[in-house]
């Protein structure tokens, strides 16, 4: 008797959670552009979390549900996500300069050869896409496997309505391949609503546009493989989920423990064979990459933090070398930037080593211990970083099906304040961050964590 009851509540405030989820979405698609006004963006996502944490909870509270309640759950998530779809992407602009690579690439130039406002490109440069793009000094940053689906998008129609529609395809299928891994470990379906139902990846896919699902798509199906000890397919997925974003590499390298060094070089191999057809013509396929790294920072509390430190200690910033390529100048000076890369570089080498050894000692094959050094792996990729754009915490996410935190759930809700940034920006045209704002978000968010890392109950969580 008491379990039916308990039950009764359950579906009962499981149909009070996807309200709270739907009036959300539905104000903030009327707001339209609200950059102006972050503040009221971020107080619409307050029903749209308490509905999600409270699904969260009752998923974890409940080692089984019916398979009424994950319909639901995928019916109304799919639902909100068509919602999004028309929607005119506010938060970033990133999705137009997708479009705009694959329109290069449609025409027959290697995407990596030119920057958008090289004159060679002169023919393309629209009002459309051209004018919307940030940094057009820049190439084409993105992968090989990232190019491929943007000139998949500009054979439909080079829209981005149909550039989320295809995000959409691609998701549902890694929702197929999480539902296998939550059966894989036997745990409660209803899980799945930790990564379908999240707010941030609705948002940053439906509204911004941002491609991280397709990534995680075939980091997911790797994922599967792997547990279903399938080496070729899983080494195969993984190999197209890093040529999607390079980040797979690291949150992948735990699941690589067997044979580890025949499985990376066969990886890294594959991958630079691929990047070198892209430089045939004498592009360079990671220029991009190579200037963000040098000088893209956002959003990173650890970064601020040291670096604040470093020039405390009065470093002198000096010019160390310059690189050209792609008719462009990038230099690369020594500065506070500089040494906290370095002592970064060398702390997730070490942890990367520490989880390495953690793994062979106590995982067994096919055990959550893979997914346990892999998410902390991650976790402390995201956080040494100098740039923490909120949705880089969407690769993150799937791994909380698995491995519920409280404290990572609401720092996906917590990170949306960075957004403040573009209130400024849109009115006066003027980029910059808040140490209050940084404040807001990292102080409650690394309190939890350290609450967690205190409570016995990691697994289960301590709302439990």
């Amino acid at each position: 008797m008491i379990i039916k009851n308990q039950k009764i509540i359950n579906t009962k405030v499981l149909y009070i959670a996807l309200f709270l989820n739907i009036i959300s979405y539905v104000i903030l698609y009327l707001l339209q552009d609200f950059r102006s006004q972050i503040l009221n963006y971020f107080l619409t996502l307050v029903p749209a979390y308490t509905g999600y944490f409270i699904i969260v909870y009752y998923s974890l509270k409940f080692k089984t549900s019916t398979k009424n309640d994950l319909i639901l759950i995928l019916i109304i998530g799919l639902i909100i996500r068509l919602f999004l779809i028309p929607s005119t992407p506010v938060l970033s602009d990133d999705v137009y300069r997708y479009l705009w690579d694959g329109k290069v690439f449609a025409h027959g130039i290697n995407p990596y050869l030119f920057a958008p406002n090289s004159p060679a490109l002169s023919s393309l440069q629209d009002t459309i896409y051209y004018t919307n793009i940030n940094h057009p000094g820049v190439p084409a940053s993105y992968p090989p496997a990232a190019q491929l689906f943007f000139l998949i998008n500009y054979w439909i129609g080079n829209q981005v309505l149909i550039w989320k529609i295809i995000l959409l395809i691609v998701e549902m299928i890694s929702v197929l391949f999480m539902v296998k891994l939550i059966d894989y470990f036997s745990m409660n379906r209803l899980r799945l609503a930790i990564y379908y139902l999240n707010p941030l990846v609705i948002i940053e896919t439906y509204s911004s546009g941002h491609f991280e699902v397709i990534g995680i798509c075939f980091l997911i199906i790797a994922l599967y493989y792997f547990y279903q000890n399938k080496s070729f397919k899983f080494l195969t997925a993984t190999i197209m989920a890093i040529l999607v974003k390079f980040i797979p590499f690291i949150i992948i390298l735990p699941f690589l423990k067997n044979k580890f060094w025949n499985k990376v070089l066969t990886i890294v191999g594959v991958v630079i064979i691929v990047l070198l057809i892209f430089s045939l013509d004498g592009a360079m396929p990671i220029a991009g990459i190579i200037s963000y790294t040098n000088r893209w920072e956002f959003n990173g509390a650890l970064y601020k933090a040291f670096t604040s430190i470093i020039n405390f200690l009065g470093v002198v910033d000096k010019e160390w070398f310059s690189l050209t390529y792609s008719g462009r100048v990038e230099t690369i000076y020594i500065t506070s930037a500089f040494y906290y890369k370095i002592m970064a570089f060398i702390a997730m080498l070490v942890i990367l080593v520490d989880q390495m050894k953690k793994l062979k000692m106590t995982a067994s094959f096919r055990g959550i211990n893979y997914f346990q050094a892999s998410f902390f792996v991650c976790a402390t990729l995201l956080l040494l970083s100098p740039t923490l754009y909120p949705w880089y915490l969407i690769w993150l996410i799937p791994f909380l099906i698995f491995l519920p935190n409280w404290s990572w759930l609401f720092f996906t809700m917590l990170i949306q304040l960075s957004y403040y940034v573009l209130q400024n920006y849109h009115t006066n045209g003027v980029w910059e961050e808040s140490n209050v704002i940084l404040f807001l978000q990292y102080f409650p968010f690394y309190g939890l964590l350290i609450f967690e890392y205190l409570d016995k109950r990691k697994i289960k969580g301590w709302f439990l």
